[in-house]
């Protein structure tokens, strides 16, 4: 039924290919590559992971085979034809897809030069090109020799059969003649096994459970050279790979029969290389990897003698005895290579530190002191500092170095600040004390300036301010600030000071917060702002009461009043003390808004009727925000001679328009076509 849906897909790309290439005529556009050739074999398409079209054309004696995005709509692709491969006085017996590992789907290509069949394999990968699959061409040879009759169904019967195996994998070269030249698609697999080493014996395999499997290429001496597979799960293509190469007397043990060289290898650890003897390590053993490599000897399955141990960050030389470090063991940079000056040692007693330590960089001391049982023991110089350590646990009074050199004295406890922190400059100048509960500043707070005055002081409660917040001048006595703190939040007097201790500006905050009267002052003492914010417990924060501001002299600049943040007047004065804007707000809740020329005249006047209640905690208050303009509203030129007025009536005018007059007094609204909406200038 496959075969059947794959021909009829093969037929509709072809019958669409014509009849776009007619279309594509019709408009004057360029026929594909293809036109005019001669076809090997249908165009295919519908890959899983690629859009390309598949073409193989008789060129000559030669069918060369091609991968084109022709059809593809991003701009981004080229629409070019690339060669997928040639074929010599071949026909294209079939092309199809095969899935044999997690990697992607393969594309094959089964081909025939007289009488004699061909298999080829390429993979689509995600730079948009074809590549061959090395890896899997043994297996296409193999199954080419094997079979006189092959086609697609069969080819697919007998890749199945298989056992599994990552074909994208990459190995290193092992050094080793043997081992390099191991095809590892070949061979006989002598075992299934669990992660235990135990043998599997389900009846299909590889079983869900299946760890790993064996196979065996060669036979000297009575031993077998044996490859392990293992199934890798945390990579891009989960899969089995090869992953140890040995020669072993009896390779249906998972292990234990191992004799002489022997390798494993994964992206993930590296490349180990080594020798075993009768099943257990002996001799020269080394490790690469990313970022960890060792190089020594094993005698009779345990580490003895001179090794060398790296990680990122160091590089450990030493003596090993009975797998156990021992003795002393000299430090040099790791291989990030970050710290090429880097030296030092480290003492062990039976494979745990015990006794001096040191680490230098460039001759420079950063660390030094003694370890007991693994842990770090009695007076330490480390980079954040020194001080003594009890059972691998800062314990005492330690000097703790900061970023920049200065130092904080303070007693810790089980590693934590507890109690008084002095905090030196690097000249040795005290300049904050700080007092600290489990790590958190808890109690007095105080900053110090270069010449010894105090100029901070606070309170802390675990790690959060509470109470009064002072700063002082660099006198010591003059105070620049005065804040209140509960729970971290400023909360309480909010003072600020000129140096001469006159006030700069005083406000009270609840819970961070601005609430009641915020006034604030020039250097000679004069008010020139005043605020009132309304009480936290109302439900309208903001501004609440009159605000004014004030020039330098004193004299007002502006006045309004608000009722819970809604601005009820707007008075404002000219620098000359001039009025510049006046609202009045009769007994008969009416409202009127004026504004002046800087020289008296009147410039507006708008009258307005009544307000919108508003109810704030349970009480209604009177808005006129929501007042209604009412009666006749009027503007002036400087002169004194109209502008425009209007009568209003609930809010509305009560005629269409405004009347408006120029500076002559002539009227130009409404006109002879009486009111006229105004336009936005982009509609004219």
């Amino acid at each position: 039924m496959k075969a059947v849906k794959l021909l009829f897909g093969i037929l509709l790309l072809n019958m669409v290919i014509g009849v776009s290439t007619a279309i594509a005529a019709q408009d004057d556009t360029l026929p594909p590559f293809y036109a005019s050739k001669t076809l090997a074999h249908p165009i295919i398409s519908g890959a899983r992971d690629s859009s390309a079209l598949l073409v193989f054309i008789q060129e000559n004696q030669v069918v060369n085979g091609y991968y084109c995005f022709c059809s593809e709509e991003d701009k981004s692709a080229d629409h070019l034809p690339h060669l997928l491969g040639t074929f010599p006085d071949s026909t294209i017996e079939s092309v199809f897809y095969v899935d044999v590992d997690q990697a992607g789907q393969i594309t094959l290509v089964l081909s025939k030069s007289h009488g004699k069949f061909a298999l080829r394999g390429w993979r689509y990968i995600e730079d948009g090109s074809y590549i061959p699959v090395l890896s899997l061409q043994p297996v296409l040879d193999k199954l080419v020799r094997e079979n006189k009759d092959l086609n697609s169904t069969s080819i697919k019967r007998a890749l199945a059969k298989l056992p599994p195996y990552d074909y994208s994998a990459q190995y290193p070269k092992f050094d080793n003649h043997d081992f390099d030249n191991i095809d590892f698609t070949q061979g006989d697999v002598v075992g299934w096994y669990l992660d235990d080493g135990t043998p599997s014996h389900a009846a299909k395999q590889p079983a869900d459970n299946v760890y790993a499997y064996k196979k065996t290429f060669a036979e000297k001496d009575g031993l077998f050279l044996t490859v392990t597979f293992r199934r890798v799960e945390d990579s891009a293509t989960p899969g089995f790979r090869a992953t140890a190469i040995s020669w072993q007397a009896d390779p249906a043990k998972f292990s234990g029969s191992e004799n002489g060289p022997y390798v494993y290898y994964s992206p993930q650890y590296g490349l180990v290389k080594g020798f075993f003897l009768h099943g257990v390590p002996d001799g020269k053993w080394s490790t690469v990897g990313e970022n960890f490599a060792s190089s020594g000897s094993y005698v009779a399955g345990q580490q003895q003698g001179q090794w060398t141990i790296s990680d990122g960050q160091e590089t450990a030389t030493g003596l090993m005895k009975n797998d156990e470090r021992e003795g002393r063991w000299e430090i040099a940079d790791g291989m990030d290579g970050n710290t090429p000056e880097l030296s030092g040692f480290d003492t062990y007693l039976n494979g745990q530190r015990h006794g001096p330590s040191e680490r230098r960089l460039a001759g420079v001391l950063r660390s030094k002191g003694d370890y007991v049982d693994d842990q770090p023991e009695g007076m330490w110089i480390t980079e954040n500092g020194e001080g003594p350590f009890v059972k691998g646990v800062a314990n005492g009074m330690w000097k703790l170095k900061t970023a920049d050199g200065e130092i904080q004295q303070v007693e810790l406890i089980a590693g934590v600040k507890q109690g008084e922190l002095r905090w030196s400059d690097k000249q040795g100048r005290l300049t904050q004390i700080i007092h600290y509960k489990d790590n958190l500043p808890h109690g007095v707070y105080q900053k110090f300036n270069a010449a010894g005055k105090m100029v901070y002081q606070a309170d802390y409660v675990m790690g959060k301010l509470e109470g009064r917040e002072i700063e002082y001048y660099d006198d010591g006595t003059t105070v620049r600030a005065d804040r209140g703190y509960r729970n971290g939040e400023l909360d309480g007097p909010n003072i600020y000071n000129f140096p001469d201790g006159k006030p700069k500006s005083i406000s009270t905050l609840d819970r961070g917060y601005e609430v009641g009267l915020m006034q604030e002052f020039t250097a000679t003492g004069v008010k020139i702002t005043e605020r009132n914010y309304c009480p936290l417990s109302m439900s309208g924060r903001g501004y609440c009461g009159k605000q004014q501001t004030f020039n330098p002299d004193g004299t007002p600049l502006t006045e309004a009043d608000y009722l819970f943040n809604r601005q009820q007047t707007n008075n404002t004065w000219y620098a000359n003390g001039q009025r510049q804007d006046e609202t009045r707000i009769g007994t008969d809740d009416s409202y009127t808004q004026i504004s002046y020329y800087p020289n008296g005249q009147m410039q507006c006047i708008s009258r307005a009727q009544g307000f919108k209640p508003l109810v704030v905690d349970g009480k209604e208050y009177k808005d006129y925000q929501g007042a209604l303009r009412q009666g006749e509203s009027a503007c002036y030129y400087p002169d004194g001679k109209v502008k425009s007025s209007g009568i209003w009536k609930d809010g509305r005018l009560t005629t269409g328009c405004e009347t408006r007059f120029d500076e002559n007094g002539k009227q130009t609204a409404p006109g002879p076509k009486g009111c006229v909406t105004p336009k936005w200038e982009y509609e004219r």
